[in-house]
């Protein structure tokens, strides 16, 4: 049965070993970490007899009205079919029954079975990525680009765009997002949370990326390593550079360090869950299907009501005003 704990020293290789579908780092001891210095509430819970069966990193939401939840990211991380134990195990172990709902972003795609909760009335993580399988040859991920994307990658280099990894310096994201924010219509974390971000250590490595003309930054990308994958989690760029492709050039460049460096994927972190040219992503989504890849669809953000009443009631007021927190 699942216990509190604090961490295991097995608790990263646990999730790593379940690879790029079922293994977030949203799950990862440092990512709960990070969340408890930006003032989040974390639980970790292990199910363990010799060995680690299953496990599950819990965030706790506080919203108006006293109303709360603890929301499961990509969790919990067991074998597929331990999963829909796992979560019935978690739910009768009481052990969130301090919360009105527990909210939950399944580790596992649309195809699966799984037979636990309700759909919940909005998605918390993006339910659609592209993973790249980087065991390919690059001449491979070259020739599945799309024709343009190849194009924009020559171009930016032609043109003298130059690329910088493993940079610290959240001041260079910071002023760049936010004009892609106010340019784009997106909502930004504060300038500590990207700070604090760069700062993380240990089984996680987070970094900053920068395209640069004649040694100014125009475009940054932040990006995650974990296990066998590199994640893209957050990007923003020059608009007055856009002529020289510079994007393309540094997610290109993120792809061949991340393939010399040994990782096998490459994920580009959400794209939008429909093909609607008004969904708010579709800029953002062409761009990342340029690269080609593989697209993971997940199954819907699922909600558990543990207080049937006060979940009905917050889900009749966040309907009626549409301007509660989620």
């Amino acid at each position: 049965m699942f216990k509190e704990i604090q961490s295991d020293s097995e608790w990263n290789r646990f999730i790593a070993d379940h690879g790029p579908v079922s293994g977030s780092f949203l799950q990862s001891v440092e990512w709960g970490d990070f969340q408890r210095s930006s003032g989040k509430e974390i639980k970790r819970f292990l199910w363990k007899d010799k060995a680690i069966q299953s496990l599950v990193q819990c965030v706790k939401h506080h919203l108006p009205l006293g109303f709360s939840y603890w929301y499961i990211p990509r969790g919990p991380i067991a074998d597929s079919n331990d999963y829909e134990d796992s979560v019935q195990k978690l739910i009768s172990s009481g052990l969130l029954s301090d919360a009105d709902w527990i909210r939950i972003d399944p580790p596992i795609l649309q195809n699966e079975n799984l037979d636990v909760g309700r759909s919940a009335f909005h998605t918390q993580q993006p339910p659609k990525t592209i993973a790249l399988d980087l065991t390919k040859s690059e001449d491979d991920l070259l020739a599945e680009m799309h024709q343009k994307t190849r194009y924009n990658i020559r171009l930016a280099t032609k043109k003298g765009v130059e690329i910088k990894l493993d940079e610290k310096d959240s001041e260079i994201f910071w002023k760049l997002a936010k004009g892609t924010a106010e340019r784009d219509g997106f909502n930004l974390h504060s300038e500590k949370y990207y700070k604090k971000m760069l700062n993380v250590s240990g089984d996680i490595s987070i970094k900053l990326a920068t395209a640069r003309y004649e040694g100014a930054p125009i475009a940054a990308a932040i990006y995650l390593d974990f296990g066998t994958v590199r994640t893209y989690l957050h990007g923003a760029s020059d608009y007055t550079h856009r002529s020289l492709m510079a994007p393309y050039l540094l997610q290109w460049s993120l792809i061949e360090s991340a393939k010399s460096q040994g990782f096998l994927h490459y994920d580009f972190w959400g794209i939008a869950p429909t093909d609607k040219k008004s969904e708010r992503l579709a800029g953002v989504t062409r761009f990342k299907r340029g690269f080609g890849g593989e697209e993971l669809h997940y199954k819907h953000t699922i909600d558990i009501p543990l207080r049937a009443w006060k979940y009905r009631a917050y889900k009749a007021l966040y309907k009626l005003k549409h301007v509660l927190p989620k």
